[in-house]
């Protein structure tokens, strides 16, 4: 019966899906999650990348590539230092 209880109390709670802030992705969402057993709360995104292509991962990865694709536009002929440039 602990092994009950245990699971009760880590419970994988999120938050509602918002739409990521300053995209201009064709889609982007994004929604928090609270690991109750760790105590940690988590953002992880969808979006569709700039070939179309969805993709899904925490967070940083997405702002990663949202870095990333603002460096390209905004500085050109510099290369981007972020990994997913790298490709």
């Amino acid at each position: 019966m602990q092994e009950e209880n245990y699971d009760d109390d880590c419970m994988l709670t999120c938050s509602e899906t918002y739409e990521c802030p300053d995209h201009s992705l064709e889609w982007c969402e994004m929604t928090k999650c609270h690991d109750q057993c760790n105590d940690v709360v988590e953002c992880y995104a969808e979006w569709t990348n700039t070939m179309g292509e969805y993709e899904a991962a925490p967070c940083a990865d997405y702002w990663e590539e949202h870095d990333c694709a603002d460096s390209d536009e905004n500085e050109e002929g510099d290369s981007c230092d972020y990994q997913q440039c790298d490709s």
